[in-house]
């Protein structure tokens, strides 16, 4: 009795995997917890003539395994749901399948369509004597003709109410707007247009979905099972790394639901490379077309010269440091759990120091720019990757327009003051504008046993001005950023204001977490910038080189 749909969703449940659910009001779990070839209940409660027994069980034990315990402790979880697995249960008359699934995890879903080749292969190879034991036989026609006479009781999905549980009065009102419609009935296209934007909201922790017949009525209640996310969140993380860019991460976040969903953070960087703090709030309105405003208070500060080895000199030393503080107001559509639309209206203010030909003195004054402005973007982004970081499968997108507009102020150091008069270079004020296109896909579309491939494409079109000089041009160039370490290099033969870039990405999986990857990357600017005389920049003939990094 009930529904075959939660039976189905309950039986997938295992601790730490997959959450549990509520049947009559009990959380239920995965019957291999307790019995994971379950003939002899099969036995007792049908007493069937014949039984086919399918074990997927990585190894079977009758008898306590003395010499294997030790070993079987390491994965005391996964044994303890696959332990009772006994081939005689199927009695003297059945069949006893069990494939080989040596090198497949339990907890690896991925090889789905191996797996199922290998049950299948592993029935044929018994389908003979299953055929001896079994004399009916039903023709493809009789099994098509019962097929169609039960698609014929299905009724129409009409559904004539919605409810919620799991949250409080103003929660629930906050769901129920989702589905907000002027029609009394609503069809399966409304329940999964309302589901959809559910589950792209990202407010709640779990969302389970029920339908329920009423017979009254002939049609159906939509119910939505929901656990928002926990008020409060605090990540600490960090990386150490052999070279000085190590640095620490704290992270908060609180979330408030009522009508509206309202999320607010704050993070925080600090390391010898790099330094930031953002503040950060959001309100989503669960309109009829979904809407989220957000805003965010920026500041980042790196240091390229704190990049160098501690105890290795440097022969090509940077002397380059940035400051950025950033307003970003924001408004977002999604279109779907992992797609949204994104306009950004940004206030900013970059700060550079840099040296203009790399050398530095005591006494010295580093060449300062500094650009107020503001940026007004558009943005398509998809991202399905399943890491933030070392992605191995799944996708992600951009498609970005934007316009910036802004003043340029630079003032010169003393670094040349040696060199030439000390006139040569002054302070100068102009406004710059420019407009830009940016393109960006990553794509992982090979899975094999213990091999992923995958590719990355970006583009930019830009016809962003060339600034005061050769580093404040580069400074404010697009960059692209190949390798995860790249961020934290001044790679300045990788940035140009158009460009074309990709790459192919080989991972080799050696366990769970830990994999070998071996990539590839290619960089064609439309112009690179040329240094001309002490300072001044330039732009290169068209496309007359590639760059390459791996």
């Amino acid at each position: 009795k009930g529904s075959l749909a939660e039976a189905v969703r309950a039986t997938m449940t295992v601790p730490i995997i997959y959450r549990p659910i509520k049947l009559d009001g009990k959380y239920v779990f995965d019957g291999g917890l307790y019995n994971n070839f379950p003939a002899d209940v099969m036995q007792k409660e049908f007493n069937p003539d014949f039984i086919i027994g399918a074990n997927v069980s990585s190894k079977t034990y009758n008898e306590y395994p003395k010499n294997n315990d030790d070993r079987l402790m390491n994965r005391f979880l996964v044994f303890m749901f696959l332990s009772k697995s006994d081939s005689t249960m199927v009695g003297k008359n059945g069949i006893y399948i069990q494939p080989d699934l040596t090198g497949y995890s339990v907890t690896n879903f991925s090889p789905a369509k191996e797996l199922i080749k290998k049950g299948y292969d592993a029935t044929m190879a018994e389908m003979e004597k299953i055929k001896n034991a079994i004399s009916r036989r039903v023709t493809d026609e009789d099994l098509e003709k019962r097929r169609a006479r039960f698609n014929d009781q299905k009724r129409d999905f009409v559904f004539n109410n919605i409810t919620v549980s799991g949250v409080n009065e103003q929660q629930k009102r906050y769901v129920e707007r989702l589905f907000k419609s002027d029609k009394k009935t609503f069809n399966l296209q409304d329940i999964k247009r309302g589901y959809y934007k559910l589950v792209a909201d990202q407010t709640f922790e779990t969302i389970y979905p029920k339908i329920a017949y009423q017979a009254t009525t002939d049609s159906y209640t939509f119910e939505v099972v929901a656990q928002p996310k926990k008020s409060f969140k605090l990540d600490i993380g960090g990386n150490i790394s052999s070279r000085p860019i190590s640095n620490v991460f704290l992270g908060a976040q609180y979330n408030y639901l009522n009508r509206k969903a309202y999320t607010f953070g704050t993070s925080f960087y600090s390391g010898r490379f790099y330094e930031s703090v953002q503040v950060s709030g959001r309100v989503d309105y669960p309109t009829k077309l979904p809407l989220f405003v957000g805003a965010e208070l920026t500041y980042n500060h790196w240091n390229f010269y704190n990049t160098s080895q501690i105890f290795i000199e440097n022969p090509h030393p940077i002397y380059i440091e940035q400051s950025d503080r950033k307003i970003d107001l924001m408004m977002g559509v999604p279109l779907n759990y992992n797609t949204k639309i994104v306009l950004h209206s940004s206030f900013i203010n970059n700060q550079d120091e840099y040296s203009p030909n790399s050398t530095f003195a005591v006494g010295d004054l580093l060449d300062q720019t500094i650009f107020n402005g503001f940026k007004a973007s558009l943005n398509l982004e998809k991202n399905s990757l399943n890491r933030k970081q070392y992605a191995t499968r799944g996708q992600s997108f951009l498609l970005s327009f934007n316009f910036t507009t802004g003043r340029e102020n630079y003032n010169p150091g003393n670094i040349f003051r040696n060199v030439v008069p000390a006139n040569t270079f002054l302070p100068s004020n102009h406004l710059r504008q420019w407009i830009g296109v940016k393109l960006s896909q990553e794509n992982y579309f090979l899975h094999l046993k213990k091999y992923t491939l995958g590719y990355i494409v970006e583009g930019v079109i830009s016809n962003q001005p060339l600034f005061n000089n050769y580093y404040s041009t580069l400074l404010v160039a697009p960059a692209f950023y190949p390798l995860q370490d790249s961020r934290s290099l001044f790679l300045d033969k990788f940035r140009a204001s158009t460009y074309a870039a990709g790459g192919i990405k080989n991972i080799f999986s050696v366990r769970k977490n830990l994999d070998l990857r071996l990539e590839g990357y290619l960089f064609l600017p439309h112009k690179e910038y040329e240094l001309n005389n002490l300072q001044d920049v330039a732009y290169a003939k068209a496309i007359t080189k590639i760059r390459y990094a791996a």
